[in-house]
């Protein structure tokens, strides 16, 4: 006697492979990533401290990256860098100019730049 017929055989086998894979799919997912976050997290904690990625990371958000390449330029070149080192900030609002003066020197007619 045969309950399922052939295309129930079918629907049945497809339903099952589309529950397994699914679920197995998954299981396998999280294993890989799980092992990746693992593999990670271990390289962060067990790195010495130059070769650690997480201390740059630290670092620049407390200083500023352009700080830290400003610096490395600096030790690289052994030189200054034409800019100098200070606050990027502009002035763009009317308010912040208030402690500018508006006063001009009086400069004559003739008077040339040595």
């Amino acid at each position: 006697m045969n309950f399922i017929s052939s295309r129930g055989k079918i629907l049945l086998t497809t339903a099952a492979g589309a529950f397994f894979g699914y679920y197995g799919a998954k299981w396998t997912g999280r294993k890989l990533v799980n092992t990746i976050a693992d593999s990670s997290i271990r390289t962060i904690m067990t790195d010495s401290y130059d070769e650690n990625l997480w201390e740059f990371i630290s670092a620049s958000n407390r200083v500023g990256q352009q700080v830290i390449v400003e610096t490395n330029m600096r030790a690289q070149e052994g030189t200054l860098i034409n800019r100098p080192l200070g606050s990027l900030g502009s002035l763009t609002s009317k308010k912040q100019l208030k402690h500018c003066t508006n006063f001009f020197f009086p400069v004559k007619k003739n008077w040339k730049l040595d």
